[in-house]
């Protein structure tokens, strides 16, 4: 073989072994900052704080208005047509609006399964009132999940409301 090729072929074997190391220590400063730190608080502060900007969201009455996570490639249209199915139903009637009246934190509720996967899960319920013309005020509760994302915080990716 030549200087060149061999050069060559030293320096690319190199780039791919700093690479591999870059992503190891990436995945493993990750991994102990959720695993050995655990996760971040989430406070009732940002709870109500999230929780405020989701109902201001849900009275936009337009799913693609609600800050929740959603795929970008094509795999994901199926699961963001999910998503808007579930904003849907946690949003006013229509001609309605939701004010906030409270945050319940429920606290960290284990491992579950989602159809993107299974994850730790946090759970705050946002304690709404409905108003519409012409009817009385009515109490809702529309239950909020949130999961770990970079840096072991918690960020809000499904809202459930039980019957």
């Amino acid at each position: 073989m030549s200087n060149r090729r061999v050069v060559a072929l030293s320096v690319a074997a190199a780039v791919v072994v700093v690479i591999a190391a870059a992503v190891f220590v990436l995945r493993q400063w990750s991994k102990e900052d959720a695993e050995l730190y655990g996760m971040k608080p989430y406070t009732a502060q940002q709870q109500r704080d999230r929780a405020q900007t989701l109902i201001d969201e849900l009275n936009t009455h337009d799913p693609k208005r609600v800050g929740l996570p959603r795929g970008t490639d094509a795999r994901s249209q199926v699961d963001n047509a999910r998503l808007d199915r579930l904003i849907q139903a946690a949003m006013p009637l229509p001609g309605c609006s939701y004010s906030l009246d409270s945050v319940t934190d429920r606290g960290e509720q284990g491992e579950r399964q989602f159809w993107w996967g299974s994850a730790p899960i946090y759970r705050y319920d946002v304690n709404v009132t409905e108003s519409c013309p012409n009817k009385p005020p009515l109490d809702r509760v529309l239950g909020v999940l949130a999961r770990p994302t970079e840096g072991a915080h918690w960020t809000d990716a499904l809202i459930v409301i039980d019957q």
